[in-house]
């Protein structure tokens, strides 16, 4: 039997030929796009966070790989003096930086590293640098400096009262101090809590990975249900151009 199709214009409307449903209510094309379109938007969304976060997770890994790596370089004895303990506080300090504020990693990262610096009595010490040597006045410096006398003689033409003028002191120099060398198991303690920090961002990151995998493959199911039924309505609407011309 022929089937004829009529009310083209209304949309989403379709009367079959043979009588059975009359008035069935189905999608429009335009709507089928806005609905496939909807979600596509959500899923593409999700995508982005995933991805995000994956690249994120990365930056985590190295950033904690490089520590590790740092404190791993100074064997299963660890560092034996201050400045040694410096090239570890360092890392952790690079590390961190490279991570985002309020980033959990770095938090972290923060917390392994004050502890290492309490467990093993690390500072840093400024060492005043010794004073500077005192010239009678400006104008007496500055001959000095261009050869013009020696200093004993523009200092004899200088009055009493003049008041000496400082030379500027260099920065005071930072040592390092070390309390407490590791002993015995405690530096591999210390790698480990990196180690251990490290698997768990790996796994954290496998998961993400699966669940991007997985909004993927909805999203291809998706643009495959759209391309069916966009195809099925074409069908349909030429069935009906070819009912209405016969």
């Amino acid at each position: 039997m022929t089937s004829s199709v009529s009310g083209i214009g209304a949309a989403g409307v379709v009367y079959p030929g043979d009588g059975s449903l009359p008035g069935t209510t189905v999608m429009s094309p335009d709507a089928l796009l806005a609905y496939c379109q909807i979600q596509l938007g959500a899923l593409d969304d999700q995508v982005t966070s995933q991805m995000n976060s994956q690249q994120l997770e990365l930056a985590q890994r190295t950033a904690v790989q490089n520590v590790e790596t740092t404190l791993e370089s100074f064997g299963d004895q660890g560092p034996s003096g201050g400045d040694q303990m410096h090239t570890c506080v360092a890392a952790f300090q690079n590390a961190i930086g490279a991570l985002p504020a309020g980033d959990p990693v770095a938090a972290q990262l923060q917390a392994q590293e004050t502890q290492m610096v309490q467990q093993y009595g690390y500072q840093e010490v400024d060492t005043p640098a010794p004073q500077a040597a005192l010239v009678p006045t400006l104008n007496a410096s500055l001959h000095v400096a261009a050869g013009i006398g020696t200093a004993a003689a523009i200092a004899a033409q200088v009055p009493a009262s003049a008041s000496p003028l400082p030379l500027q002191a260099p920065p005071p120099a930072v040592s390092y101090k070390l309390a407490h060398a590791p002993a015995n198991d405690d530096w591999k303690g210390t790698t480990d809590a990196l180690g251990n920090l490290a698997d768990d961002i790996k796994s954290n990151a496998e998961m993400q990975m699966l669940t991007l995998q997985d909004l993927v493959s909805q999203r291809q199911q998706v643009v495959e249900l759209a391309t069916g039924m966009m195809s099925k309505e074409d069908e349909t609407l030429t069935d009906g151009a070819k009912a209405i011309g016969q």
